[in-house]
């Protein structure tokens, strides 16, 4: 990532790059497939399989679950499943 001086606020500003997540701690595609995983199996078993802690594992499927629900919102007039 490129860092820039930013001479208004004299601040430091960070270039956004698409394929990080919104944290830059990971990548989107890793933490879309703790998410698939999370959806499967408990997320002990995510964690260590993934070489995270339980709490990383956690985040990242908290932000992968409101993630589907922005993309696909329940239905309203729901009359029967």
């Amino acid at each position: 990532m490129r860092r820039v001086n930013c001479p208004k606020c004299n601040g430091v500003k960070t270039e956004t790059l698409e394929w990080l997540s919104k944290y830059g701690r990971f990548t989107k595609r890793f933490e879309e497939k703790i998410g698939r995983m999370a959806r499967q199996m408990p997320l002990t078993e995510v964690a260590k399989l993934n070489q995270i802690s339980w709490d990383q594992a956690w985040e990242i499927e908290i932000e992968y679950m409101k993630d589907l629900l922005m993309r696909h919102p329940p239905a309203v007039n729901l009359r029967a499943i």
